[in-house]
């Protein structure tokens, strides 16, 4: 649920931003803006009723995404409502386990939702690669400021998937202390079993904005 409210409402927020930025300089420009933001809050809500019904039907929440053609999506996605990304993201993810894929997708949403809510005019980079072992997420940003502290349910979300998946994650400032940093290590093969008993250990919080640097 967070996931779906938090990536709609940071894209709508960021379409119109930049519709209140050249609202008297160009209105057509702007009218467009608030046309993708209006689009995105109704993706937004069919999403979320779809993502209500299947809770109160038990079904399963998790969609298959497409892998490298989503993950692009998802990019341009946010390119569109104004934050600047360069990415590199690997074509070979395509050919990792299901639930891995899901799960990187996952990362590289939340981390952008997160430089849209705290940094959105600074440069993001985002790199998704693939080895022999596992798919490598990093997604960084340049902190202009030191962001105030949340709660933390997201990247808290974030912990609990890529260890349910017996990989590893970190999130906060970078060692120069320049920018801001989510990394995740994803295994390309999943044994679900054994990354149960990982979650089921992975009891220290996450803030938003204040954790393990990178």
């Amino acid at each position: 649920m967070h996931d779906v409210v938090g990536h709609s409402f940071s894209v709508v927020l960021l379409h119109l931003a930049g519709a209140r930025t050249v609202l008297d300089s160009d209105p057509a420009k702007a009218a467009d803006a608030l046309r993708r933001a209006e689009d995105v809050g109704r993706r937004g809500m069919d999403d979320l009723r779809q993502t209500i019904g299947l809770l109160r039907s038990g079904g399963e929440t998790l969609q298959a995404v497409t892998a490298a053609a989503d993950l692009a999506a998802l990019v341009d996605e946010y390119r569109m409502a104004g934050l600047g990304i360069d990415a590199t993201l690997d074509p070979a993810v395509d050919d990792v386990a299901g639930a891995a894929r899901i799960v990187t997708h996952d990362v590289v949403r939340e981390a952008l939702t997160n430089c849209a809510k705290h940094e959105p005019s600074s440069a993001v980079e985002v790199s998704v690669g693939v080895s022999d072992a596992c798919v490598e997420v990093r997604v960084g940003n340049d902190c202009a400021s030191r962001p105030q502290p949340s709660d933390g349910a997201g990247l808290i979300g974030l912990l609990q998937r890529v260890k349910a998946l017996d990989g590893d994650f970190e999130a906060g400032p970078s060692t120069t202390g320049s920018s801001w940093v989510v990394h995740a290590r994803i295994p390309r093969q999943v044994d679900a079993s054994h990354g149960a008993e990982r979650t089921a250990t992975s009891t220290a919080p996450i803030d938003e904005r204040t954790s393990t640097p990178t």
